[in-house]
């Protein structure tokens, strides 16, 4: 089986769905932005 998903709406339904967060253990403050992901992505890319 092959999931795949964008990276934006993972971080937009934690910043929106609170029993979701709850469920992750993320608080609310400590969800993801959106350009820090993808960015720490390129970041490992370019190390290789």
């Amino acid at each position: 089986m092959f999931f795949s998903t964008k990276i934006s709406h993972v971080v937009e339904e934690l910043e929106q769905r609170e029993d979701l967060r709850e469920f992750l253990r993320i608080k609310e403050e400590k969800v993801p932005r959106t350009a820090y992901i993808y960015s720490v992505d390129i970041l490992s890319i370019e190390d290789k």
